[in-house]
């Protein structure tokens, strides 16, 4: 028996010692496997972290140059102002007309109004005389590093964000009448300026129903809607010795779909062109940013955020002016340029008060946030400003507006802007 058990145990050991025999050598295959793939995983590894290690630096260097470049076009930009306010001087334009008073005037944005993405700086100088006046838009040639002068023309130009500009004639002593004339160019990313699409005059047959200087007759013909009014529309700017067919309301406000579209106006914050601002532009980033949705645009100003319903900006002209923004109707607005700044309706004002500023004496407001140094008011006046000969339409919507300017929303913004940067 126990000679059996011991064969027994020796069979159990050398069949134990050849499993652990053939064990062994899986095992040996198992751990070279292991191995290889731990080594194939450390590759791995490192080499996603070499890529994200080169990805950072490559994101790192990127945002570097954005800064260099904000910095180089602020500083060419800053140049510029500094040039005009010392020498009267603009680049691509020359010499300019000295201020006629000793308040300044004049004017100077800096913000995307081509619709590139960059900021471009805009100068409008108004405190000259008539033939004096002028608004100029710059943009910045990364090539050169310099200014280029993109767009010059007569203040103030309608921007809107599809790259077109609207500029109305300085003067309407032909046949337009109630029309007041303009030009409509549209920016070309390839040159890096604008280049004019259409010129457009008109005739007001309630004025002259014949041309002084031709004799011909009021082309009755061409106006279909019998307003007495009718429109030129000259391809590449005017031509004075080729006038095309009079064209109807209807043709005009096709053109005019065709260029502009849904695009909507750009809103300038201006501020006056003086030593100080200038250098406030220097020393910091952008005074006021708007940031637009599907129905409603945010405009920061100062401590605050103004929530403005975009059904109520599309009706409206925004600007600017000392501690306080102006809503003007646009309807009106287009209206004083063909008939006088007499007709503009102003809708409300949002401004901001000192604490020693008594607001109380205001007809009708409404405080929209107070911080420890302003109170920003929002206010308007009783009645319609809209001219007589607006119409009832104008009347209505100029209601509508005031109804909706008081539903203005406000939150407040940790922004440390002072909303007073204008004043000199």
């Amino acid at each position: 028996m126990r000679k059996s058990a011991m064969g027994a145990l020796l069979l159990s050991v050398l069949l134990a010692a050849g499993g652990c025999s053939a064990g062994g050598a899986g095992a040996e295959k198992a751990s070279s496997s292991e191995a290889e793939t731990a080594q194939t995983a450390a590759g791995e590894t490192a080499a996603a972290e070499t890529m994200a290690q080169e990805t950072a630096e490559a994101q790192s260097e990127t945002a570097a140059g954005q800064t260099r470049d904000r910095q180089a076009v602020k500083a060419a930009y800053v140049q510029v102002l500094e040039d005009l306010l010392q020498n009267y001087n603009l680049p691509g334009i020359g010499a300019v007309e000295q201020p006629m008073a000793d308040e300044d005037e004049n004017l100077f944005a800096v913000q995307d109004v081509n619709g590139d993405g960059s900021d471009e700086l805009i100068i409008r100088i108004t405190n000259t005389t008539m033939a004096g006046m002028l608004e100029a838009v710059y943009g910045f040639d990364e090539d050169s590093k310099t200014v280029r002068l993109e767009y010059t023309g007569f203040p103030d130009l309608d921007y809107y964000d599809n790259g077109i500009v609207k500029d109305y004639s300085s003067h309407n002593q032909g046949l337009a009448g109630r029309f007041w004339p303009f030009t409509l160019s549209g920016y070309d990313a390839s040159s890096g300026k604008y280049q004019v699409l259409h010129y457009v005059d008109g005739w007001d047959g309630q004025m002259a129903a014949q041309d002084p200087d031709s004799g011909e007759a009021f082309p009755a013909g061409a106006d279909a809607d019998k307003d007495q009014e009718v429109y030129y529309i000259y391809d590449g700017g005017w031509n004075e010795q080729v006038r095309p067919d009079a064209v109807d309301k209807k043709d005009l406000l096709n053109m005019l779909d065709q260029e502009i579209g849904d695009a909507r106006q750009v809103i300038l914050t201006t501020r006056y062109i003086t030593a100080v601002n200038v250098q406030k532009y220097a020393d910091q980033e952008d005074l006021s940013t708007v940031n637009e949705s599907a129905d409603q645009k945010e405009v920061e100003f100062g401590e605050i955020v103004l929530h403005l319903p975009a059904d109520f900006m599309d009706k409206v002209t925004v600007e600017q002016s000392g501690s306080g923004l102006n809503f003007f109707q646009k309807s009106s607005v287009e209206r004083a340029k063909r008939g006088g700044a007499n007709n503009v309706s102003l809708v409300c004002c949002i401004a901001a008060y000192t604490k020693d500023q008594d607001y109380s004496k205001l007809e009708n407001y409404k405080i929209l946030y107070s911080s420890e140094k302003y109170t920003y008011i929002l206010y308007y006046s009783s009645g319609t400003p809209v001219s007589p000969d607006a119409g009832q339409e104008a009347v209505q919507e100029y209601n509508t507006l005031v109804d909706e300017a008081d539903s203005i929303g406000v939150t407040c913004t940790e922004s440390s802007v002072d909303p007073r940067n204008m004043i000199p």
